[in-house]
């Protein structure tokens, strides 16, 4: 009977804060990271996708904590509960300083990153420009398929028909399907494209570094955010119910 009248009064709680709210939990929708905390845990370098699912759990858990002991006055049991919370702010913030999404670490996640981005940028200009020289040439376009750029294999190349292929010299990294056209690397920029394959490398070695970096970040607090998914869920039950006791 005890029991029951405490999650009575939760209930009745969230409720208040409901009807305050105009409806609105102080509980978002929060992603199960679990296997991401317990990878954190084990050294595991963690990918951008589960570390920004971190980043929102870490936030709203901060977010509720707030809301919760804002409201207090009102709703003391939930309080009690939302005390327990812990909150990581400066870890949340760097994670979301440093990736933009699932798909992209942003250039000033570290100066090295930035510099080699810089420096990518530049190198790729000089293949295009040298390249869209080529293109616009007279000498050269009659040797073409089409007057484009484009990359195969990571690499700069340009379309070249078939039977001109010897008026080209450079390196075949890719053919169409039928054969009729070859995509070229001119070896005008052979050394322009190995500076830029050189760069990706840097860069796919600092991103690796930027991620294992920001899960060190996270592991020692994998604990405390495990035990905050549990009341995070704990929350949301007691709000699911209040919301079904307005419904009725």
């Amino acid at each position: 009977f005890e029991e029951a009248e405490q999650e009575l009064t939760l209930t009745a709680q969230a409720e208040t804060i409901l009807f305050r709210t105009g409806g609105r939990s102080p509980i978002d929708d929060f992603p199960d990271i679990r296997s991401a905390l317990k990878r954190a845990h084990a050294a595991f370098a963690l990918s951008p996708a589960e570390l920004l699912g971190i980043a929102r759990c870490l936030r709203i858990v901060r977010i509720a904590r707030e809301s919760l002991l804002q409201r207090e006055e009102e709703a003391p049991n939930l309080g009690n509960i939302a005390a327990t919370l812990s909150t990581h702010r400066s870890v949340e913030e760097e994670i979301g300083r440093c990736i933009l999404n699932e798909d992209e670490i942003a250039d000033g996640a570290s100066p090295a990153l930035s510099r080699i981005r810089r420096e990518m940028r530049r190198a790729n200009d000089r293949v295009r420009e040298k390249l869209n020289s080529m293109i616009r040439s007279t000498d050269h376009q009659k040797y073409l398929q089409d007057a484009l750029v484009t990359i195969r294999n990571g690499r700069f190349v340009i379309p070249v028909r078939q039977e001109y292929r010897q008026y080209v010299p450079g390196l075949i990294h890719d053919q169409s399907g039928s054969g009729a056209t070859l995509f070229i690397e001119p070896s005008a920029i052979v050394e322009l494209g190995n500076e830029y394959k050189r760069l990706q490398a840097e860069e796919t070695e600092e991103i690796e570094r930027i991620l294992s970096e920001l899960t060190a970040l996270v592991a020692p607090h994998a604990d405390d955010l495990y035990e905050d998914l549990e009341t995070l869920g704990e929350l949301d039950l007691i709000f699911s119910r209040a919301a079904l006791s307005r419904s009725m």
